[in-house]
């Protein structure tokens, strides 16, 4: 089995792939983080702009005054929620009914608190189905012995928020396995065309200089590579074809001195030379050896 990770194409397109991971990652979060903090500072501004009116109106009516105020907000279709509650726990008015999610309130700073609430069908035939309800808002205690809840319920832009999180690892996870599959292919065609290359090196190694570096249609790196080395192959093929012309010419132009000195050589062995005679043959053969060596010099 290939260790992919020994292949340098496939372990640069794995770090390309998984620092766009981290950046697409980052960018969606930063994203989802400023969303997420721009819905829930609406929502604070409008339980703000609640709570000061009814600071409003608690100032000018007291308790009942406030509770005749909000009778009448409740009976207004809105997106915030009410609840002013007795020291008993009861709720004197308002338009949030389940008291028994109020006892477990998560309280914040600044008197922020978030509670949750589990919606049920209002019959078998209500089309809207069962889902827990996320709330946030403030709390404030009203004469020592009433405690009002302005609060707003969030659970869609928490339910966003989740979806936006999800789509975010998902989309992460996606770029992954796509970048990390695609490096896959490419580094199998780029091995492909490597082992091309390395088989008829080899063979060019064993003797066979006629062979080639295979050449495709691209013209990408590993394409102008062949071209190159292929090019260097013919001319040093020239050149030993060269050399061998060379070598052929010497080996003619030598044999006939070299000849020369052999036979004179041998016929002085053969024959009762005086030393006049192998003071001549000497000679001869030094004339020879000299033309010998000019011959060398020459090539």
């Amino acid at each position: 089995m290939i260790n992919l990770f020994r292949l340098t194409s496939f372990r640069l397109i794995f770090i390309y792939t998984i620092l766009l991971a981290i950046s697409v990652f980052l960018i969606a979060f930063y994203l989802y983080w400023s969303t997420a903090r721009d819905l829930q500072n609406r929502a604070d501004q409008d339980i703000v702009q609640e709570s000061q009116m009814l600071t409003r109106v608690y100032q000018r009516g007291g308790v009942n005054g406030l509770a005749r105020f909000i009778t009448q907000l409740s009976q207004i279709p809105n997106a915030n929620l009410y609840a002013l509650r007795n020291n008993k726990n009861d709720i004197v008015a308002g338009n949030f009914t389940d008291k028994d999610s109020l006892w477990d309130l998560n309280r914040l700073d600044d008197g922020w608190v978030s509670f949750s609430s589990i919606r049920n069908k209002a019959s078998a035939n209500d089309s809207i189905p069962t889902r827990k309800q996320f709330f946030r808002g403030k709390e404030f205690i009203v004469r020592g012995s009433y405690n009002l809840i302005i609060g707003r319920d969030v659970s869609n832009e928490i339910y966003l928020k989740e979806r936006f999180l999800n789509t975010i690892i998902s989309a992460t996870l996606l770029i992954l396995v796509l970048g990390l599959f695609g490096g896959y292919v490419l580094s199998r065609n780029i091995l492909n065309r490597i082992s091309a290359i390395n088989k008829t090196s080899i063979e060019i190694m064993d003797g066979d200089l006629l062979q080639r570096l295979p050449i495709g249609s691209s013209n990408d790196e590993l394409n102008q590579l062949s071209v190159n080395l292929n090019n260097m192959l013919d001319r040093l093929n020239k050149l030993m074809i060269g050399m061998k012309d060379v070598s052929d010419n010497i080996a003619h132009d030598l044999r006939t001195p070299l000849n020369k000195i052999r036979t004179n050589l041998e016929v002085t062995l053969m024959s009762n030379p005086t030393s006049e005679n192998y003071r001549n043959s000497i000679q001869e053969v030094i004339y020879d050896i000299d033309i010998v060596i000019i011959l060398l010099i020459l090539y």
